[in-house]
């Protein structure tokens, strides 16, 4: 069984101490970035291309608004992009598996009024209580996130390089090869279409960030039957657009207009039988997506519980039984 009392727990006043809670703070939905102090033994900076130095690290601290807790799916998130490492060669931006820490109401005095979220400026943490933080990369200044929702950030991306490639073609060589793993990455995880972000650097490396997104969010239990294929199709069409740029085809590079008109969700609901239970279980026992007193779509589950399956087993949706375990425990979906 899939078990959270293994997310272990940071000393509560080393971890704050480590910290610049009057520095920079970027906030999401469900969770905050802060940053490591520095200090002249972490002075890692990166400059120059980037290829020779160390990273600037820092935490993902998830909100634990009245007791909420993310500890399943953050921790499903870390095995996801270690599986995107090892079978597809993706980079990301988690360091570290996640732990849990006290939020400390001393350090909660110094950062609460740039935690505040929301129309009602609702804020994020409440002292005294464990959060789930996670150590992350800090990106270098150059790179850009690209995104499917706004199109700006297409000329965002052309920008980075016109302005900031640090050589063309080695970063027209390196982002193809980074754009063609993130395709296949998409279509053997579509789930990861849903606020399809990635980062490029200078380079032209991309990296995977906010994975979590595949199980914490509101797509689940929003239509998901009619806007998760427009999603998929989006971020299809983006790479699609951003590959035939690299090609060449710079002046008629665009999105392409072959939807698959919901295929891909379609394939899922097909694909009933050979569901573990540990799976199921998982799945069950999120808060973020599909959790107790949810309304969720029947497609929505079935996909989350096909990627639990895929990134506990590394099987995906063979229908290959693990040695050892008895029909019941592996076929729950009978």
């Amino acid at each position: 069984m899939f078990d959270d009392s293994a997310v272990d727990a940071y000393e509560t006043s080393d971890f704050w101490d480590s910290l610049d809670l009057k520095g920079e703070i970027d906030c999401g939905r469900c969770k905050c970035l802060f940053r490591q102090k520095i200090t002249a033994s972490n002075d890692n900076k990166c400059t120059g291309d980037g290829e020779n130095c160390q990273e600037r690290v820092g935490y993902l601290v998830g909100s634990n608004y009245q007791g909420y807790q993310f500890e399943t799916e953050t921790r499903m998130a870390w095995r996801l992009a270690n599986y995107l490492k090892s079978k597809f060669g993706i980079r990301h931006m988690l360091l570290d598996e996640p732990r849990k820490v006290i939020v400390s109401p001393s350090a909660l005095e110094v950062f609460h009024n740039r935690t505040n979220k929301g129309p009602k400026r609702q804020q994020m943490y409440t002292g005294g209580q464990y959060a789930t933080v996670q150590k992350v990369r800090i990106v270098p200044d150059a790179n850009r996130i690209i995104y499917t929702p706004k199109d700006k950030k297409w000329a965002t991306f052309k920008w980075l390089y016109r302005e900031k490639a640090v050589n063309k073609t080695s970063f027209e060589i390196t982002l193809k090869k980074d754009v063609e793993l993130t395709l296949n990455m998409l279509q053997a995880v579509p789930l990861l279409a849903y606020d399809f972000q990635m980062m490029v650097d200078s380079s032209g490396n991309v990296y995977q960030f906010d994975l979590d997104r595949a199980f914490v969010g509101r797509l689940y239990y929003q239509d998901f039957e009619n806007n998760f294929p427009m999603a998929y199709d989006k971020a299809i069409s983006l790479l699609r657009k951003l590959r035939d740029w690299l090609d060449g085809n710079k002046k008629t590079a665009q999105e392409d207009d072959h939807p698959t008109k919901g295929s891909v969700l379609r394939g899922y609901l097909n694909r009933t039988t050979s569901l573990s239970c540990e799976a199921f279980d998982t799945v069950n026992n999120m808060s973020g997506r599909i959790g107790e007193g949810r309304r969720y779509s029947r497609a929505a589950r079935l996909m989350m519980i096909h990627l639990v399956q895929m990134v506990i087993f590394d099987s995906s949706h063979d229908d290959i039984r693990p040695e050892g375990m008895e029909d019941g425990m592996w076929n729950c979906s009978v």
